[in-house]
């Protein structure tokens, strides 16, 4: 009887153990638990961290989880499964929200893919946007440009960010935050994150967003482009022919 015991606390505590080693990566993704709005902090392929209430645990005791992932264009692509709770603390402060944590049995492949995609690819990258986007040098320019099917123009630009300039009864109610479509000078395609909304002199608003270009190697060979016709307007203007 005590060596079944042992047997059985020592596999829980390796398995504890084993699920330990993969790294969980902190988040601030959108949550249903039991259908009840909640919030996941920390996510990994097998498992999460989630705040909730004590209510929407009290739904059912088989748990269930919907998360709001996204693929690389911005997309939410929701990620549900059955959530076997590990842990449970009270979040000071609060008389209802509690910190669950466990391991989560996904309902399909394409569920735990795209938790996978989350972790290792999107929140990679936005790691990253946060660390370069105002450590990078952005190329000022003034080309065309559409966002979210209005006319705008693009003032500045970098490998994960732009700057436009558009009209004000144009840009409407749009909220600082969302996720929209655009295109630079019909070459650069991507979806941007609008950090901030200026208004300017006159009726036009200065939008800043980081953005996830679809190519953004293409910024390079425009940005290695203009220097070389820099460096030939030069060679012209000192008599050289280049």
């Amino acid at each position: 009887m005590e060596v079944t015991i042992i047997s059985r606390a020592a596999w829980s505590m390796y398995h504890r153990s084993q699920e330990r080693t993969l790294w969980r990566f902190p988040v601030r993704l959108e949550t249903y638990v039991n259908g009840v709005l909640s919030q996941c902090v920390d996510l990994h392929q097998n498992g999460a961290g989630i705040i909730t209430t004590e209510k929407a645990l009290a739904v059912n005791p088989n748990i269930y989880v919907k998360i709001a992932c996204r693929d690389l264009s911005g997309n939410v692509v929701w990620a549900g499964g059955q959530l076997r709770v590990r842990s449970k603390k009270p979040i000071e402060g609060t008389q209802e929200s509690v910190r669950v944590g466990g391991r989560i049995t996904w309902d399909s492949d394409e569920a735990k893919t795209a938790v996978i995609m989350q972790c290792y690819v999107v929140e990679q990258y936005v790691a990253r946007q946060h660390f370069w986007l105002r450590h990078e040098k952005r190329r000022v320019v003034l080309l065309p440009a559409h966002i979210d099917g209005i006319d705008a123009e693009c003032v500045d630009v970098s490998t994960s960010g732009a700057s436009f300039v558009a009209r004000a009864a144009d840009w409407g109610k749009r909220q600082i935050g969302i996720r929209i479509p655009i295109s630079v000078d019909d070459r650069f395609i991507g979806t941007a994150e609008i950090r901030n909304v200026t208004a300017t002199s006159g009726e036009m608003m200065r939008i800043g967003a980081a953005v996830m270009w679809q190519n953004p190697y293409m910024l390079k060979i425009f940005s290695d482009s203009e220097k070389r016709d820099l460096k030939t307007r030069k060679a012209i203007a000192g008599g050289i022919n280049p």
